[in-house]
């Protein structure tokens, strides 16, 4: 998207979607939710990503915790973001194209040299900070 505000409503998957791509109903009990996450110390995954050659993981982690971070809302994803944890910015690219191409996010492009700002879509449920 480039220039156009980004469209909460189209973000909503269908069922139908959810299905297509593997994802679990929002109706999942508790303890499998439990299950769902890991706690990641960014900066060593990315020293990780360096060594074994895969920074799209890494960028995909950062992407999920930008994300939760700004409260489900999106988010300008700064290549600053990336240089923290040591990962280059192609990836950064390489990762969004490929995620919008499978409508898992939404990026609005704002123009060469500002950051895109993204909007992740098709979470099975809302991130929260609380232990569950």
């Amino acid at each position: 998207m480039t220039g156009k505000p980004i469209d909460f409503a189209a973000m909503q998957l269908s069922e139908a979607q959810a299905k297509i791509l593997g994802e679990e109903a929002p109706h999942r009990s508790r303890q499998k939710r439990r299950d769902a996450f890991a706690q990641v110390d960014l900066a060593w995954a990315g020293r990780a990503a360096r060594v074994a050659g895969c920074q799209c993981a890494v960028t995909l982690v950062l992407l999920q915790y930008l994300w939760w971070i700004n409260d489900q809302k999106p988010f300008v994803f700064s290549n600053r973001h990336l240089q923290k944890v040591g990962i280059d910015r192609r990836s950064k690219y390489d990762v969004l194209r490929k995620l919008e191409a499978a409508g898992l996010v939404v990026v609005e492009r704002r123009g060469r040299g500002r950051a895109p700002v993204v909007a992740l879509r098709g979470l099975s449920f809302k991130l929260t900070g609380a232990v569950i």
